[in-house]
């Protein structure tokens, strides 16, 4: 006898289960001879984790992480999921957090692995488009796989970026309106630097809450969006910008450092950006 079988369900691959009992009529003899008796059968468990499913760097590979819950690989819903984080990391980050996972800041990975957390880190791939094959890279990663249908693994719909009224001219889309007031203060690239934007406040640059904030960014995108938020700019996404003129604003994204020290004499880079001064 055994206590395991092997169940096999057509396309879906092969898993263990166990032996169940009960109790059924069976033919113990000629004619029409039967008997209520205990009979075992296989039941193969029930899949109920298909859907967005996670593969740690040993599993390797998507396809390898469906085959365990019973479902096939689906790289399209994969492929969304990526494009997601390279325009709202807030909607990318949501599908990490409904399978327990928090992201504390987003990077661009030159991996066809993607979307995966390591370190608290969430990656996105702008150059490669993820696969099912792909490996875990590094191994202690945990990826996010789709093991089903579309359906089975939404992606949430990235916020519309606010449309800004055009002004008569043939300007660039205004920025945000500086309010004049000591503390964080925003300085926009044709005031050129920190130490002009303060000046117009009658205060002088801090350097080192900008050196702080700036730091802060590298680790934690979040409390660094929260503080370009205080003064009405919306951060959709983040950048390690080669540049010390940072943190700033341009576009949708916010950036900050980590090659180069932030000056209070930095120029605005480029022209058009929101850059946070003390």
């Amino acid at each position: 006898t055994c206590d395991k079988c092997l169940c096999v369900s057509e396309g879906s691959g092969a898993s263990t289960c166990n032996v169940e009992s009960a109790q059924a009529v069976v033919f113990t003899g000629s004619g029409s001879e039967c008997a209520l008796q205990t009979v075992s059968y296989a039941k193969c468990p029930e899949v109920d984790n298909v859907g967005w499913t996670l593969a740690t760097g040993v599993v390797d590979n998507c396809n390898d992480a469906c085959a365990t819950v019973g479902g096939t690989c689906n790289p399209d819903p994969i492929i969304a999921l990526n494009d997601l984080g390279k325009v709202d990391v807030t909607a990318f980050a949501s599908v990490f957090s409904d399978l327990g996972l928090d992201c504390r800041s987003f990077r661009d990975a030159d991996d066809d692995g993607v979307p995966y957390l390591y370190n608290s880190r969430c990656f996105y791939s702008y150059s490669q488009t993820p696969t099912c094959e792909a490996n875990g890279v590094p191994e202690s990663n945990v990826r996010i796989c789709c093991c089903g249908a579309d359906e089975d693994c939404p992606v949430p719909t990235p916020t519309p970026t606010p449309t800004l009224t055009p002004t008569p001219t043939a300007t660039p889309t205004p920025t945000p309106t500086i309010v004049p007031t000591p503390g964080w203060t925003l300085a926009t690239g044709f005031i050129d630097d920190c130490n002009d934007a303060c000046a117009t406040v009658g205060s002088t640059c801090n350097i080192d809450r900008i050196i702080a904030l700036n730091d802060l960014g590298g680790i934690n995108n979040t409390a660094l969006g929260a503080k370009f938020s205080e003064l009405g700019v919306e951060c959709r996404s983040f950048q390690d910008a080669i540049d010390s003129g940072v943190p700033y604003y341009y576009g949708t994204f916010c950036t900050y450092t980590t090659s180069r020290t932030p000056t209070c004499e930095a120029n605005g880079n480029p022209n058009s950006n929101l850059r946070l001064c003390c």
